[in-house]
């Protein structure tokens, strides 16, 4: 992945980039790896987090039988799990928690 979202602390492909930005940076801030400049900061967020530790935390009350979308599936797959309205609650009261 070229892409991050350095509030949540996870790294993505373009495609959850594009949604990610779309959701607007009081949910997910996106950069690109290699092509923006990083703070101190938002480094730290990166390390701190990860997305080993973002997905035992954000999808830690999914239901069982949940699969996450591919990158190789079509936009609106993903699109609709990340703007779940449930789940979008969960995931910023989460992140508001975590970063405060």
């Amino acid at each position: 992945p070229r892409w991050a979202s350095w509030n949540l602390g996870v790294f993505m492909c373009i495609r959850c980039a594009g949604i990610h930005r779309n959701l607007g940076v009081h949910i997910s801030r996106v950069k690109s790896v290699n092509l923006d400049q990083w703070t101190a900061e938002q480094i730290q967020s990166m390390v701190d987090m990860g997305n080993t530790r973002a997905r035992q935390l954000y999808e830690a009350h999914l239901p069982e039988n949940f699969r996450r979308p591919q990158t190789d599936q079509y936009p609106p797959a993903a699109l609709s799990y990340s703007v779940d309205p449930i789940h979008n609650r969960y995931y910023i009261f989460l992140s508001k928690t975590l970063h405060m």
